[in-house]
């Protein structure tokens, strides 16, 4: 059918590099679609349904540039945007969204929100007037009396999303893309470097060696041989259940998976001086144990 082969057409244009005009920094590949290259081999009827098959939606179509960081489309405007949208003359076209023989009704559906005397009365003519929006765009640029438009897949709807050209709604010049996708990256690092977790760095001394910053052992624990004894990378003591970065009861000289240089070399010099205070203790306990028995 020809419908299809203008469908095919239009998902074998290329994509290149486009900024959405959001409020926010962001880039996507996106195609450009220029009416009058359909126009011509297709027809209007045609493209006009492969426009309505591609994009039946109005939550796909964006008439207008927004400022919060996601599309304003046609399913979420206003009555007073869709105005703004509708009287909006461009020069290159000629004319507006509505094609000449809508203006009338479009006209008395405003007169007839205007009106209304409640807001039932006004939802209901507001979704009239989107819906006549909807089919008047997509029957603009299958006259090509609107140009073209932009098009790229939103990831976080899933849906193939229609930027009118000449509104501000994006933009493809490289230089800006280039720009708005640094501006973007350095947020992103900023964003990143804030929630990461920052690596310890073990105090120094004034002559700028490391201070080992190991509580003291009690005498209790040191004399209870079936306690294993963890040191994690902050110097502090934990249980031997607690996570990989600890040493575990048997397990001396094995440096966990995941332990850095850095690491390694501190819990090196820290553990001696863990094994001598041990010492010392027995050695104490020890000669109380002689002097009590020369006593008795």
């Amino acid at each position: 059918m020809a419908s299809d082969d203008c469908v095919s057409a239009f998902s074998a244009l290329d994509e290149a590099p486009l900024a959405p005009l959001y409020g926010s920094d962001f880039v996507v590949l996106g195609k450009r679609v220029l009416m009058s290259s359909f126009n011509a081999p297709f027809g209007s009827k045609i493209v006009f349904n492969s426009l309505k098959e591609i994009f039946p939606a109005q939550a796909q179509m964006v008439l207008m540039p927004s400022s919060n960081g996601i599309p304003l489309t046609l399913e979420a405007m206003t009555y007073s945007q869709i105005v703004e949208a509708v009287d909006l003359q461009i020069r290159s076209e000629t004319y507006g969204i509505l094609p000449l023989d809508k203006k009338l009704e479009f006209d008395n559906l405003k007169a007839q929100y205007e009106s209304a005397t409640n807001e039932a009365e006004k939802a209901g003519c507001l979704d009239l007037i989107k819906e006549l929006v909807y089919t008047s765009v997509l029957l603009s640029l299958a006259n090509a009396s609107l140009k073209g438009f932009a098009s790229y897949l939103d990831t976080h709807s899933g849906f193939q999303m229609m930027l009118l050209d000449n509104r501000k709604t994006y933009t493809a010049d490289q230089g800006k893309v280039k720009g708005i996708a640094a501006r973007a990256k350095r947020a992103k690092d900023r964003t990143y470097a804030k929630t990461s977790k920052p690596s310890a760095i073990p105090p120094r001394s004034a002559a700028g060696k490391i201070r080992k910053q190991i509580s003291d052992v009690s005498e209790e624990d040191s004399d209870s041989s079936s306690t294993s004894m963890g040191i994690s990378c902050h110097g502090k003591h934990t249980s031997s259940s607690d996570s990989n970065d600890d040493f575990n009861d048997g397990a001396y000289g094995k440096l966990p998976a995941n332990t850095s240089l850095p690491e390694a070399s501190l819990l090196l010099t820290i553990l001696p001086s863990l094994f001598q205070k041990r010492k010392d203790s027995l050695k104490r306990k020890g000669k109380l144990l002689k002097e009590e028995l020369h006593l008795s």
